[in-house]
């Protein structure tokens, strides 16, 4: 409770063990110094919690192969275990691209806040993937599931294993129908 002079559960402490009081320029407050000169505490000294701000993921789910719609709804679960979901779009069913020899996939996009690196996700997303049977046989290929992240926050990605905003995003139905 804010002036009451007790600890709230979240507060952060020196490293002499004593809750942070602001106000003070004698050393134990976020400055040091006489008054004269104040510099800022190395922020090292302070016992604080590394918070990491969510960001909001914007993923494609697709599935070809066997129970597509409990296929989309056990990965949607999944997710759960990787951030909070937001949103999940209806579910359109869409012809294949590019191989179109195939059956034709049932999709869905899902909004997940995730406090997680870009990185991190897609990691995550091939787990999922591998752990639902996933095998990567053809290029384009059916699929029991399929996760792709569309977008990531305001982040731009571009390297040799991942690629935000997702080059085809805008090519595609599967993509933009559920967005």
């Amino acid at each position: 409770d804010p002036g009451s002079g007790g600890e709230s559960p979240t507060s952060c402490h020196d490293s002499r063990g004593g809750p942070e009081r602001y106000g003070s320029n004698q050393g134990d407050g976020p400055f040091v110094g006489r008054g004269d000169g104040l510099r800022h505490r190395n922020p090292a000294e302070y016992n604080c919690p590394q918070v990491r701000m969510p960001n909001l993921a914007y993923l494609s789910l697709g599935s070809n192969i066997g129970d597509r719609d409990g296929h989309l709804r056990d990965a949607i679960a999944r997710l759960a275990a990787e951030g909070r979901v937001v949103a999940v779009s209806s579910f359109y069913e869409t012809e294949p691209v590019e191989v179109t020899d195939q059956a034709w996939f049932l999709n869905c996009a899902v909004a997940l806040e995730t406090t997680d690196t870009p990185e991190g996700l897609m990691a995550a997303l091939l787990k999922i993937e591998r752990e639902m049977g996933r095998q990567r046989v053809q290029r384009k290929g059916p699929r029991t599931i399929d996760l792709d992240i569309l977008l990531f926050g305001d982040a731009i990605v571009d390297s040799s294993d991942l690629t935000i905003p997702h080059p085809a995003l805008h090519r595609r139905r599967f993509v933009l129908a559920p967005l």
